[in-house]
């Protein structure tokens, strides 16, 4: 994404780039068995990326505050940058943010802020939020003329949010920073553009905008796209355009064949280096911990239910592993979701030794076969226990009752026609 970002400014003089926040820690962080250690580790390398792309703003997230308000900003202090938190109150002084930030762009005037629902800070020591819309007002008024405004937001619920669409000002962009609010279709024409950051690490969102001096709307240009495409109300769309200020958003594909940064490659080689040793050794381990003993074993009473597993997708995820072309299959973090019962208390803690638990085996979803002969019965399985795997980081379009039907072991699929439609 650096290099896409350096790209971007390398055509044009008038590119900014922002980011929404929850860049140091993701989703990942809050699943079962996510390790301290590397979460930390990781939070260091995305904190470098940064550095290398120099945004214009960057905004701190809700999920940034995992590795420690303190900590967060010491990142970002070290990397040159101080984070946006319109309404975040923190009691520690070592914490530095600000209200917003503000940079000009071919004469044009663009001020960033960061808002963040009541809850958002819930369980965060020394922080405390104030409300959202009033916090806004404020950080406009110190700001002085604002011709853009970019609110990224962050645990906003559809009241708040629809608030902040509807409050009097500047025309504005606001990104959910969480992907989780239900954006919906506007008009032609509206003072608010609401939308959602693309998947994490994944895709580049570009805004491309065409300002209209003290034009008070915006106009999507995909609406008059559509329209060309329709044959119908071209003349209607193109009078209501002319009056507007026109975005027009794109969406990137990236792949690791697109990593052209030679610093952030480098990095990204030193935090693998990092998890094939550290990583391992602070995995916690409990010796009295039931053991894993994979689909093998479970299979000398479960015939049939094994048959199944193997014809599923599951059975394959460690194949899918080793032909990432990134490496995952050497990468601690990524063999977790792929080998049962990998650096968890009573698995395997080296990747040599993974053979017999390779895929998403029977304990990957239900227990170690330890815990189950003349045990306590299996649990059912439950949306939450496969987002463990399938976060929202790692899986946003993950929907649990259409995936289920894919991965069941209670009947026989057909491997070729085993594919969850994406």
């Amino acid at each position: 994404m650096a290099a896409a970002i350096k790209e971007a400014r390398a055509k044009s003089p008038n590119v900014a780039a922002i980011d929404a926040g929850d860049t140091l820690i993701s989703a990942d962080a809050k699943r079962r068995g996510a390790m301290t250690g590397q979460t930390v580790k990781k939070s260091e390398l995305m904190a470098d990326f940064l550095k290398v792309a120099r945004p214009e703003a960057v905004a701190l997230g809700d999920l940034d505050f995992l590795v420690g308000p303190a900590a967060a900003s010491v990142l970002f202090e070290t990397r040159g940058f101080v984070p946006i938190a319109t309404n975040v109150r923190f009691a520690d002084p070592a914490v530095k943010t600000v209200p917003y930030i503000a940079w000009e762009i071919a004469g044009y005037r663009f001020v960033a802020v960061n808002l963040f629902g009541p809850r958002a800070v819930t369980g965060i020591e020394g922080a405390s939020v104030t409300e959202p819309i009033a916090a806004l007002d404020a950080a406009l008024a110190a700001a002085g003329k604002v011709d853009v405004l970019l609110a990224c937001c962050h645990r906003f619920d559809d009241a708040l949010m629809k608030r902040l669409a509807e409050t009097d000002g500047p025309p504005r962009i606001v990104i959910d920073g969480d992907g989780m609010f239900r954006v919906r279709g506007a008009s032609s024409v509206s003072r608010t553009i609401l939308t959602k950051p693309p998947a994490r690490g994944t895709e580049f969102m570009t805004a491309e905008l065409y300002l209209k001096r003290d034009a008070p709307n915006w106009y999507k240009m995909d609406r008059y796209e559509a329209a060309v495409r329709a044959g119908t109300r071209l003349e209607e769309e193109a009078m209501a355009a002319a009056k507007c200020s026109l975005v027009e958003f794109k969406s990137r594909r990236l792949s690791s064949s697109q990593l052209g940064d030679p610093e952030v490659l480098k990095r990204i080689e030193e935090y693998k280096a990092w998890s094939r040793g550290a990583a391992l050794a602070a995995a916690p381990d409990d010796p009295k911990a039931p053991q894993y003993v994979g689909a093998e074993a479970c299979g000398a009473c479960h015939k049939e239910q094994l048959a199944n597993w193997k014809s599923t997708i599951h059975s394959h995820a460690w194949d899918s592993l080793v032909a990432d072309p990134d490496g995952g299959a050497q990468d601690p973090e990524c063999v977790s979701c792929h080998v049962s019962g990998f650096l968890q208390p009573g698995g395997t803690r080296r990747i040599e030794d993974t053979a017999p638990f390779r895929g998403v085996q029977c304990e990957s979803c239900h227990t170690p076969v330890a815990k189950h002969p003349g045990g306590a019965k299996f649990p059912r399985m439950t949306d939450g226990l496969c987002r463990t795997c399938h976060s929202e980081t790692r899986d946003p379009d993950f929907v649990f009752a259409t995936y289920l039907k894919f991965a069941t072991c209670t009947q026989p699929h057909d491997p070729a026609a085993n594919r969850v439609p994406r």
